[in-house]
């Protein structure tokens, strides 16, 4: 979104045409009737909420989706110090490990060789999970980290049962995060879920989303928000704003943590979405969907939210004509279906 459309001479950044077409249909939105409840769930590889807890506020990188194992104390990444080396099989003494914090880079860089000269002399049954632990130790910081860790905590079949019922998600405390890949860490957004603040636009337009991206804890976060509302009998319109695939790296093409979207939507998240009574619209804003051929990757959003709800935008006129169809501001003839006005 910090980028500006590719083929268009204004310099001016998406995120900045996106804040300027809310500003003109801000109070168009806010004087319909039909319009009761609005929520804005920004999101890069993840999302960020905000709670209260024993009158402080508390940041948490929110992903909505079930854990194999759930944690109470939210550690799914800070359990991850040099002292969980000593559950192997032979390194029950290994030392050097107790001073060792969290995400301790120095620390570690200073007794790599150790640690590794300890690992190699392991029977190969324990050298291999020794050497994946010890990684994602030593590399915890890094956003491929973190992002295979979730890959390989998801739970995808109960995230998908929980879509229709209440459920405990994996929450972790923004100060774990460390990078500016995950959880819209070190930016101001964060989910915005008073559903009758009528500041809620204001607020939204004051954010800079940055990071990669994860598409699907969006709209998981954003199908909680309408379903906890409780308002069954009334029309809910989630709109999909994205301006890139989701995030991947060629060359670590085997973290499970890159398909997370893919496979949620194979199995069946966009008609569980819908069972909710929630009409699901996808604008893809400046790049083409269709492009990614590697089946491992491919996602057809347009049989996700239907053919008729996917739209295109090229540029910042396509982008404020199709959003404001979206939202009922203009007529659906003014809406664009793919193709460059």
């Amino acid at each position: 979104m910090e980028k500006k459309f590719k083929n268009n001479i204004s310099s001016i950044k998406k995120i900045d045409v996106l804040r300027e077409i809310f500003i003109r249909v801000n109070n168009t939105i806010l004087r319909n009737a039909d319009i009761q409840t609005i929520g804005f769930i920004p999101y890069s590889w993840g999302t960020k909420r905000k709670t209260i807890e024993n009158n402080q506020t508390q940041e948490y990188c929110h992903f909505p989706f079930i854990a194999k194992e759930y944690s109470k104390k939210n550690d799914y990444f800070r359990k991850y110090i040099a002292s969980k080396l000593r559950e192997i099989s032979g390194l029950e003494n290994i030392e050097k490990v107790y001073d060792i914090k969290y995400a301790d880079i120095d620390l570690f860089d200073e007794r790599h060789s150790y640690f590794y000269d300890r690992i190699r002399t392991l029977p190969v049954d324990y050298k291999s999970e020794a050497e994946q632990l010890y990684n994602k130790i030593r590399y915890i910081y890094t956003a491929l980290t973190q992002i295979k860790i979730i890959g390989e905590t998801i739970d995808y079949d109960a995230t998908i049962k929980s879509i229709n019922s209440d459920a405990k998600y994996i929450d972790i405390p923004i100060k774990d995060i460390i990078n500016d890949e995950i959880c819209l860490n070190l930016s101001d957004a964060y989910s915005l879920e008073d559903y009758q603040d009528t500041n809620i636009i204001n607020s939204m337009l004051d954010m800079t989303p940055i990071g990669g991206t994860l598409t699907s804890s969006g709209i998981l976060y954003a199908n909680n928000l309408f379903r906890n509302n409780n308002d069954d009998d009334k029309e809910k319109l989630m709109i999909i704003i994205s301006d890139g695939v989701e995030s991947y790296d060629e060359k670590y093409r085997e973290n499970p943590g890159f398909y997370i979207t893919k496979k949620l939507i194979d199995k069946g998240m966009c008609e569980k979405i819908k069972d909710n009574n929630i009409k699901m619209i996808f604008i893809a804003i400046d790049y083409d969907p269709e492009k990614i051929q590697d089946p491992r990757r491919y996602i057809d959003w347009k049989k996700c939210v239907g053919e008729d709800n996917y739209y295109e935008a090229d540029n910042a006129h396509q982008l404020e004509v199709e959003l404001m169809g979206a939202l009922g501001v203009q007529s659906s003839n003014e809406v664009g279906r793919n193709t460059p006005k």
